[in-house]
């Protein structure tokens, strides 16, 4: 499934098709999205620290807020064989984390936390 986004410097704007039908959400703030095949849902992480799973209609299934460490930041959302959700958070470390800036980082949906770096982000 393909997801379009338009940040307008307040919310994002996500839209797909489902079903032969156009899903549009609107979140507030600046927000990744990807869709996790495996599980059928649109998974999506906002910079303020929020994580959603979107069914394909777009309604939500789940959420939970996230932190990240001083000097870790999300920098997107990109489809994994590496987690069980078969999405992971692309996260930026400075200083790198051996000697590697952009790192994936499981998102554990039953512990409702972003894990430690699983494989490095090329």
């Amino acid at each position: 499934m393909h997801i379009e986004d338009s940040y307008d410097d307040k919310s994002t704007t996500l839209t797909w098709e489902c079903v032969g039908e156009s899903v549009s959400v609107t979140l507030s703030g600046l927000v990744h999205a990807e869709y996790a095949e495996e599980e059928d849902v649109v998974v999506t992480a906002s910079v303020e620290g929020t994580i959603r799973m979107l069914a394909s209609d777009g309604t939500e299934r789940d959420a939970f807020e996230y932190t990240l460490p001083d000097g870790i930041d999300l920098y997107t959302l990109v489809p994994s064989i590496v987690t069980e959700l078969g999405v992971t958070m692309v996260l930026a470390h400075d200083p790198p984390h051996r000697g590697e800036v952009l790192w994936q980082h499981e998102i554990d949906i039953e512990r409702k936390e972003v894990g430690g770096p699983v494989a490095k982000w090329r």
